[in-house]
């Protein structure tokens, strides 16, 4: 008979359900930036370019972050079948070291290249541009400041029910 599922378990899983959406939601939010580069990206408005361009590389660079870990794992396990005994240490270290290496700085380029996205965006002016293409910027960085200060109160009030879970248990020690 297996164990029963703890408190934990069943938030772990919630927990992990919902970065499983949001990660499906930046694969749909980077392809439809492609496809509004496409379609909107040569428009003769005067500062529309500069923003179909910052959607473009904002789609990419999240793609490309998604799909790294991912290429990651099918290659050590495809390293570990085919080298069972001394090839797919190496080949696990040289693996980690590329995704150790190449995130992070794919990450810097990322909140440097989302600077330049939020000039870009909210100098110009809805007139300037295609709306859609506007629109879509526009509202993409707003969504990602909600999205920061929702994460951040969450951590906090994470943070404090640990902290008054902790004092709780202290204080129930004391008692006994």
């Amino acid at each position: 008979m297996a164990p029963p599922k703890t408190i934990f378990q069943s938030q772990l899983k919630a927990v992990q359900a919902f970065f499983w959406i949001i990660r499906l939601a930046q694969i749909g939010a980077s392809i439809y930036f492609c496809w509004l580069f496409a379609h909107h990206g040569h428009d003769n408005y005067p500062n529309c370019k500069p923003i179909a361009t910052w959607l473009l590389v904002s789609g990419v660079v999240v793609m490309v972050a998604l799909v790294v870990p991912i290429l990651f794992g099918i290659c050590v396990g495809c390293t570990a079948a085919k080298n069972a005994e001394s090839g797919a240490a190496l080949a696990v270290k040289g693996g980690a070291c590329l995704s150790a290496c190449f995130l992070p700085l794919l990450g810097s380029f990322g909140f440097a290249w989302f600077i330049v996205g939020n000039v870009w965006v909210f100098r110009s002016k809805e007139a300037d541009c295609q709306p859609l293409v506007y629109h879509t910027g526009f509202w993409y960085l707003i969504a990602v400041y909600i999205f920061m200060g929702v994460s951040i109160i969450a951590s906090c009030c994470l943070c404090a029910c640990v902290a008054f879970g902790m004092i709780a248990a202290d204080d129930d020690d004391e008692r006994v």
